[in-house]
């Protein structure tokens, strides 16, 4: 009976893991079925929205690193018990979500008119533009659903992130088609807002209530800053090197952005199921202090260890094994399928 405990905190960080995993992976595939219509209506759509997307994200990666430190503190609150800290945490990160929502968005609306300074050829700076202003819409719903997912790994309710990312790929992939017919790239960008949108709703029926009273304080804000705010930097640090190099792509040798970005949406989206993982592991760690197991924490770590070294593993394996099958998938362009099987092949050894 004594080893039920201990058994059950060595499946910890893959029962919750898990499922943050599958989400994240669910979330990124929105993305990937939007760059898979953009692809299929033309090689000028695919670029755009492949590049458009990697923009959209180095943007938003600082407000998400920044809310991101809602889950260390939503998790001991959660570990003690305490289920209004876990909702007062809630609040404070959707408020600041709302002010992030605001800087960044007028930033993504200037690097969207700025595209052509940095280079890139007239027609398709204005594809990019275009496809950003269809998702500037989608950013506030996003950083909100940032906050409600780390309240939801603190209470274990994983599974309920999971159902949400879902809503998002079936509404994204139930209205990217008939909108891109209609409105080009603006209307995949519009189809991936709407996703958004969906699983926030989808996700805010299903954890706690936040509470906002005395959420606006600095003194509240400030252990959160103090843990977001260099993870968001260094988010964006990691995103802005992704995004650049497809603007030097564009820019020097634009017949290659095809390939280049069907191979980076394979990436980025089999690159989510780690960083799930991650976070599922990091909650169950956060929780672990809350109730005064510094032993527990270790030893999450070290199993999450030798399973993310295991996932990382397993997920190499496609792209040296069905590397063309992937790229299919995206895109109908011959170069860019040619281009993107050899880029695929290369990633699996990095």
């Amino acid at each position: 009976m004594h080893d039920l405990p201990v058994i059950s905190q060595r499946t910890a960080p893959l029962r919750v893991g898990a499922p943050l995993a599958l989400a994240r992976l669910a979330q990124t595939l929105a993305g990937t079925i939007a760059v898979a219509v953009a692809g299929h209506v033309g090689w000028r759509e695919l670029c755009a929205v492949g590049l458009g997307a990697s923009i959209f994200f180095t943007v938003a990666a600082f407000g998400a690193g920044v809310l991101l430190g809602i889950e260390p503190i939503a998790s001991r609150a959660a570990g003690r018990g305490d289920v209004d800290g876990v909702r007062r945490a809630l609040g404070q990160g959707l408020l600041l979500a709302a002010g992030l929502a605001l800087v960044l968005g007028l930033a993504l609306f200037a690097v969207s008119t700025g595209v052509r300074h940095a280079g890139v050829a007239p027609e398709p700076a204005d594809d990019l533009k275009l496809y950003l202003w269809g998702r500037l819409p989608g950013l506030t719903p996003y950083l909100a659903f940032v906050v409600l997912r780390s309240a939801a790994a603190a209470e274990n309710r994983t599974r309920s992130v999971l159902a949400a990312a879902l809503a998002a790929n079936l509404c994204v992939l139930a209205t990217a088609p008939p909108l891109a017919s209609v409105l080009g790239v603006l209307g995949v960008g519009l189809a991936e807002s709407a996703g958004a949108v969906v699983q926030t709703l989808v996700l805010a029926s299903l954890v706690p209530r936040p509470r906002f009273a005395g959420s606006l304080s600095l003194e509240a804000l400030m252990p959160l800053l103090r843990v977001g705010v260099p993870v968001g930097l260094a988010l964006v640090a990691e995103y802005a090197v992704f995004a650049g190099l497809g603007l030097v792509v564009a820019v020097i040798e634009p017949d290659a952005l095809g390939a280049h970005q069907v191979a980076m949406t394979w990436v980025g989206t089999l690159f989510m199921l780690p960083v799930g993982f991650g976070s599922g592991v990091a909650a169950q760690i956060g929780r672990a202090l809350g109730r005064g197991d510094a032993a527990g924490a270790r030893r999450v770590a070290g199993l999450s260890s030798g399973l993310a070294l295991a996932l990382g593993t397993l997920l190499a394996a496609p792209f040296v094994l069905v590397p063309g099958n992937l790229a299919a998938w995206v895109t109908v362009d011959a170069s860019a399928l040619a281009g993107a099987s050899s880029l695929m092949s290369l990633a699996a050894a990095v």
